[in-house]
């Protein structure tokens, strides 16, 4: 079954070329194969068109939205485990025909789909709104596990050049078991459950026909050698993770009703009619599918080959061919619009001015599909991942600035406004890219063109301060506003990334606090208020009993961003006028003297440690108040740096293991982890070891090379962490008020979203200082700042020293009985102090000061001086969100903690007794 591949690379190799025509097009003997698809999409709509059909007289509407919301999902997460094959395979096997390998091998790729698929899976069930329970997680997984799989293997028949069969596998085998499952429940009766156990166990005998008929139509091998075995391995790197991004976005623009509904907030049966409305449209895109499935091997093929002549006429005959078969379908679907959604369920007729729309997005799609395709298959696919993004944010922000509930008809000028973008962007960079020919082919964006201009990364930063004062200052009314600030903050950080990428590199770039600056700015100011747009409820309760406006969070979110982007500019500015120092080299430790240091740093932390939890409740309170273990840690100072003892003992292991991996090293890496993690959960301290963690990341960073798969594993690792995190949080909180049990039950039934994002609640303390300053809150007048040598003095010393800032507006907020502080970010505390002007001067100043700090310690080249800068990096997330002076005690005693350390462990200097030549 391979011989039809080998003859397809010799017609290459001489030359082929795509017909030039729309009648040679029709005429050549692809257009069987493109009528087997075609039917195959109409065969999939009317099944799909019937799965709504049946799910809703099943169950009814309601119970169906909930449902159609669960499949969402697994369709969404099965684009993320396939990562993106559906792009990767066509080019994939286009290259090793032309490198004379006969199958390819993606068994890199699913395994980081996997990877990553497991950290979104939380998330895009948050999204969507769907309970994070075992029943509604494990249906998830298993569709979307067979879901992904299915695709795979359709994309390698596409791949092969047999549109046909990837046609019935994705469009007829696929969805019939879905199609069927309702009808059971009509007759034997059941929930929506009972529909989705069923498609689930119709989704796996799906798989199991697929892989038959790829087995027929291509024969074992290359099935067999699709994830491993003697074939072309595909690697995984920057455009690999690029295709999978944008795949992934592609199903986003293809929900994007449902998606806009979720965040608006839309009820169950409202929810349904979007779905309703989204699988209709679908069915006004099977003509130019069949077009593109056709095509797409012919484009990556004269994409390979660097033909921009070829790629032409064959994105031209494709336009023109989706046109033909696409346009006279649409004008009948947006005539017959209301009953086509009546036949599925009256109450869906509201909807039809939504899918009149998405029809005409269709028709336009039609005409610029190929162009996507030429962007994904053509390894720009980071270039159309953006490009999609811009399409999807202004939909989304179009839908949320005019939805008035209960008209829909916003959600639809959203979601085709962001189709009719996307393909202009297409259209104009395709049509630049083929006019530069072959030399414009052959060049690949990527970090190093970031390098060779500073004027991306100069633009966004100066589109996002303006933008900022713009929030300061005006105060656009409404929530848009907030959405305007919100783009501001997500504009000066990537802004700040890319002007350090190119001014110093992308190594050097990502070790750095500036990173740490920009998830402040997207987390706090950027996703948060988002948040707060789209579900006001999640609002701290001590902010909604002072009440807010959107102005108040408009403004606030604007003088952040400002405070922040002048922080990072600071920092940029004194980093590049430090003179560069070339690094020394530093030998291998010796194992044994760094194995000493580190047990003995372990058993004296833990004994200090160990006293504080005993001293604060010890395991009582772990089961009865675990809040008690956080807030009780005043005047036991010698318990928490105890505690940085053991993280600092890990980190300089993790240095040495990563310089020498053996198995001595290996032990006592796993040990020094497992005492941190302990150390965290007895004490309920979370920052130290988040910070720790984070400078574990940029050691792995320094001494190891940089590749996509590298970061994104590190970044999987942090979302899960983050997740991690939130509900430890959580559930201390709840605990302060009920037992232990009961807690972990409350967490549960919290929904994520409020879980995640009360992590990045000082946007909105900061709106709540905002409003009580000066009225309800007198000026600090500097008092906080001068409170700062204070923070050094031990407690037991000083038994009255001064609580940190935070605490006062805690208190001020819900009264004095309340333990904890409210943090508002380096930005607030300034500007409590001298309002908007302390906050330019003071983040300007920090930031500077910072900079040379970090970089003296940065221009060091032993071990202990490299684990130092890691931990500043780590810990400036703290200093930039909680009170300035316990944190920046907090952080020098994590420095001296690395000294004590790395000092019997011979890591001070780089000639040291603890080094030996390799």
């Amino acid at each position: 079954m391979i011989e039809p591949v080998a003859s397809i690379v010799k017609r290459s190799a001489r030359g082929t070329r795509a017909p030039e025509s729309v009648p040679q097009l029709l005429r050549s003997a692809s257009v069987l194969q493109g009528g087997v698809f075609l039917g195959s999409r109409a065969a999939n709509g009317l099944l799909a068109i019937l799965q709504v059909f049946l799910v809703t007289r099943a169950v009814g509407p309601a119970e169906g939205g909930r449902f159609f919301l669960l499949w969402t999902a697994a369709w969404l997460l099965s684009v993320v485990v396939k990562f993106g094959a559906d792009g990767i395979l066509p080019r994939a096997v286009a290259e090793a025909r032309l490198a004379g390998a006969e199958t390819v091998s993606i068994g890199r790729v699913i395994g980081t789909g996997l990877l990553v698929g497991a950290g979104a899976l939380p998330i895009v069930m948050a999204l969507l709104g769907i309970p994070l329970s075992p029943l509604e997680v494990g249906l998830t997984v298993g569709l979307a596990g067979s879901w992904a799989a299915n695709g795979v293997v359709a994309a390698l028949l596409k791949a092969y050049g047999r549109a046909d069969l990837s046609g019935v596998v994705a469009n007829v085998i696929w969805p019939t078991g879905g199609a069927v499952a309702p009808l059971v429940v009509i007759v034997a009766g059941g929930d929506w459950v009972t529909i989705a156990w069923l498609t689930l166990l119709a989704a796996v005998l799906s798989l199991i026909a697929a892989g038959a008929v790829a087995a027929r139509g291509l024969g074992s091998r290359p099935l067999r050698d699709l994830i491993g075995g003697s074939s072309r391995e595909v690697p995984v790197e920057r455009d690999e993770v690029g295709a999978a991004l944008l795949t992934t976005l592609y199903e986003v623009v293809i929900w994007l009703p449902l998606l806009i509904g979720g965040l608006l907030d839309v009820a169950p049966a409202a929810a349904a009619g979007l779905f309703a409305a989204s699988r209709v449209a679908g069915v006004f895109s099977w003509g130019y599918q069949a077009v593109l499935t056709v095509l797409v091997p012919r484009i990556a093929e004269a994409l390979a080959r660097r033909d921009a002549g070829a790629a032409a006429r064959v994105l031209r005959n494709g336009a023109l061919a989706g046109v033909v078969v696409t346009w006279p379908i649409c004008l009948v679907g947006i005539l017959l619009a209301d009953p086509l959604l009546g036949v599925i369920d009256a109450s869906y007729d509201e909807w039809s001015g939504v899918l009149v729309l998405l029809i005409l997005a269709r028709a336009v799609d039609a005409a610029t599909g190929p162009l996507g395709e030429a962007l994904l298959v053509g390894r720009r696919t980071w270039v159309d991942a953006a490009f999609v993004t811009v399409g999807v944010v202004l939909g989304a922000a179009t839908a949320e600035a005019l939805y008035e509930p209960p008209d829909p008809i916003a959600i639809g000028i959203g979601a085709a406004g962001g189709f009719v973008v996307i393909n202009l962007l297409r259209l104009g960079y395709v049509g630049w890219l083929l006019r530069g020919g072959e030399t414009r082919l052959a060049w690949r964006p990527g970090f190093g063109v970031w390098r060779s201009s500073p004027f991306p990364g100069a633009a966004a930063l100066c589109v996002g301060l303006l933008l900022a004062v713009i929030s300061a200052s005006a105060v656009p009314d409404g929530s848009g506003g907030v959405l305007v600030a919100s783009a501001s903050a997500g504009l000066t950080a990537l802004g700040l990334l890319l002007v350090a990428v190119w001014l110093f590199g992308v190594r050097d770039a990502l070790t750095s606090p500036v990173p740490v600056v920009g998830f402040v700015l997207v987390c706090v100011f950027a996703l948060r208020p988002a948040a707060l747009v789209v579900d006001p409820g999640q609002a701290t309760t001590g902010l909604v009993a002072l009440g807010f406006t959107w102005g108040d969070l408009t403004s606030t979110v604007g003088i952040g961003v400002l405070g922040f982007g002048v922080f990072g500019a600071a920092f940029l500015v004194v980093w590049g006028l430090w003179p560069p120092r070339e690094a020394r080299a530093v030998r291998r430790p010796v194992e044994s003297r760094i194995a000493r240091a580190t047990l003995g740093a372990l058993a004296v932390g833990s004994v200090l440690w160990g006293a504080l939890f005993l001293r604060n409740g010890g395991f009582d309170a772990l089961a009865d108040d675990p809040a008690s273990l956080h807030l009780g840690q005043f005047s036991g100072g010698y318990g928490v740096f105890g505690y940085m003892l053991c993280l600092a003992a890990a980190l300089l292991a993790l240095w040495a293991w990563l310089r020498r991996a053996t198995p001595l090293l290996g032990r006592v890496l796993a040990l020094a982890a497992v005492v941190s993690l302990a150390a965290a959960f007895m004490l309920q301290t979370r920052g130290p070891l988040i910070a720790s963690i984070a400078a574990a990341a940029v050691i792995m960073l320094l001494e190891r090379s940089i590749s996509p798969r590298r970061i994104l594993a590190l970044a999987l690792v942090g979302v899960l962490l983050a997740l991690g995190f939130a509900y430890m949080r959580t559930v201390r909180e709840h605990a302060q008020v009920r037992p232990l049990g009961e807690a972990i039950e409350a967490t549960a039934d919290t929904h994520p979203v409020a879980v995640l994002g009360a992590d990045f609640a000082e946007v909105e303390n900061f709106v709540a200082l905002k409003r009580l300053v000066p009225d309800g809150l007198p000026w600090l007048s500097g008092r906080s700042l001068a409170n700062v040598p204070a923070a050094f003095v031990p407690r037991q010393l000083w038994a009255d020293k001064p609580l940190p800032v935070d605490f006062a507006l805690s208190r001020a907020v819900s009264g004095p009985e309340r333990r904890a502080g409210t943090p508002f970010t380096l930005a607030g505390e300034l500007y409590w102090n001298y309002g908007i002007a302390g906050v330019l001067v003071g983040m300007t100043l920090l930031g500077a000061l910072g900079a040379a700090g970090w970089r003296a310690l940065r221009s060091r080249g032993y071990g202990g001086a490299t684990v130092a800068a890691a931990a500043t990096v780590g810990y400036s997330y703290l200093i930039l969100t909680r009170p300035l002076g316990p944190m920046l005690l907090t952080t020098v005693m994590a420095l001296v903690a690395v000294v004590i350390v790395a000092l019997p462990a011979g890591l001070l200097r780089s000639g040291s007794s603890a080094s030996e030549t390799p």
